[in-house]
């Protein structure tokens, strides 16, 4: 927009920050839309009509009167789309998971608009919260620690939780074990990140249901195991010196 409109760098940070705040708003409504219709049939139209005013955007680009309304529509469109997205993923309310998913995630897109307007700094969630609640300190003085994720794989290196108490386990020296529901890495950067091992709950081949409903039991199964192998290890240790 600066180029195509001669905006100042402030005013058109200002309107793709709008952009984000209407679509990000409206996404719960998406959400409440799909708990009363089809999904499918909804994101089907909120997708035709995003495209059509792409075209139109195409032929408009001179007019930034409507080059902003079809902006805008597809802002709106855009977020009901994102909303109704949501209903498609199963959680623990089935019956308005459009609703819970929509209201959830319309906090995503605020950072953006939150950094333009307030001046606000963005930084990742696991960073704010091992300064928060001084994390560091206690994985300084433990001996073992334990991190878990329902699915653990290549993006948890994208700054997710187990990869930030990683990275304090391998500045302290202090064995990581991450606790998961499953086990997807790809690759051995994880281990290189602090990780020390990875075990799933899962100890049988079992449902996506059954592991919801049994993950309590499993994790604390697991979670004594691990400890037992590990207060082993130390007898040893201690019995070769």
């Amino acid at each position: 927009m600066i180029k195509l409109f001669s905006l100042t760098a402030i005013d058109a940070g200002q309107r793709a920050a709008g952009f984000v705040i209407l679509a990000t708003a409206i996404r719960p409504i998406g959400g409440l839309i799909a708990d009363r219709f089809d999904p499918k049939m909804l994101l089907s139209i909120t997708f035709t009509i995003i495209a059509i005013c792409a075209v139109f955007l195409a032929f408009f680009k001179d007019n930034m009167i409507l080059f902003t309304v079809f902006c805008l529509l597809i802002a709106v469109f855009a977020g009901l789309g994102n909303g109704v997205v949501f209903k498609l993923v199963p959680l623990v309310s089935p019956t308005s998971t459009g609703a819970v998913t929509g209201i959830v995630g319309a906090a995503g897109g605020l950072g953006a608009a939150f950094s333009a307007f307030l001046n606000a700094d963005i930084k990742r969630g696991i960073d704010y919260m091992i300064q928060l609640t001084e994390l560091e300190k206690v994985i300084a003085h433990a001996d073992l620690v334990l991190t878990g994720e329902g699915k653990i794989d290549d993006q948890t290196l994208q700054g997710k939780v187990p990869y930030g108490v990683a990275r304090l386990g391998k500045k302290h020296k202090v064995p990581i074990i991450a606790i998961v529901g499953a086990n997807e890495v790809r690759s051995d950067d994880i281990y290189q990140a602090g990780i020390s091992a990875i075990f799933s709950i899962a100890n049988r081949p079992i449902s996506l249901d059954e592991a919801l409903r049994d993950g309590e039991s499993l994790t604390s199964q697991l979670a004594e195991n691990v400890f037992r192998l590990f207060t082993e290890s130390l007898s040893l240790m201690d019995k070769t010196k």
